[in-house]
């Protein structure tokens, strides 16, 4: 089987206008591209939310406005920058661990998927926040804590819905 480009362009299109949407909620910026890439992970049969986010961070360290907060080689300094290399290992453990249209809402296993996938997340961008010296407990709370929270409560969301879709696509193949 070959590999479809399309679909790491739709993750690429879909990555972008994502991460240049920012909601503010409560006085706080969100930009939901963890979310968009955690559900095209959950969607698609191979894994184009890796191939699209490294296509994402390869294209906004080129100099293209596609991330939320800047671009170019100088963003590399930030300290967002950190969870956009994050992406990476998420999309991987989001994809191996994706739902599949068999499981029911009532799963166990599906409730503590975002759960771990966004954990995963967190802790990586954590790392590499610390390991550059540049840890700083408000900007964990802001960036972790309640980002985390933001997209676990939104990916939960999203599941119940993928799955009363998958549901009605299933009953209509029968």
């Amino acid at each position: 089987m070959f590999y479809d480009f399309s679909h790491t362009l739709f993750t690429l299109a879909m990555s972008m206008l994502a991460a240049v949407t920012v909601f503010d909620i409560a006085g706080y910026n969100y930009s939901p591209i963890f979310l968009v890439l955690f559900l095209i992970s959950q969607i698609f049969t191979k894994n184009y939310a890796t191939v699209g986010s490294i296509a994402y961070i390869i294209l906004g360290i080129l100099g293209i406005q596609i991330f939320a907060f800047g671009a170019g080689i100088s963003y590399v300094t930030q300290l967002g920058f950190m969870y956009l290399i994050a992406l990476i290992p998420f999309t991987i453990f989001a994809f191996l661990y994706r739902s599949s249209f068999e499981e029911t809402l009532n799963h166990p296993k599906k409730l503590f998927k975002p759960l771990i996938a966004f954990g995963i997340l967190h802790l990586v961008a954590n790392i590499l926040i610390m390991l550059t010296g540049r840890f700083n407990l408000f900007k964990f709370i802001d960036l972790s804590i309640l980002t985390g929270l933001i997209d676990l409560f939104l990916a939960y969301l999203a599941l119940i819905y993928l799955q009363k879709i998958r549901l009605k696509v299933a009953s209509t193949q029968v």
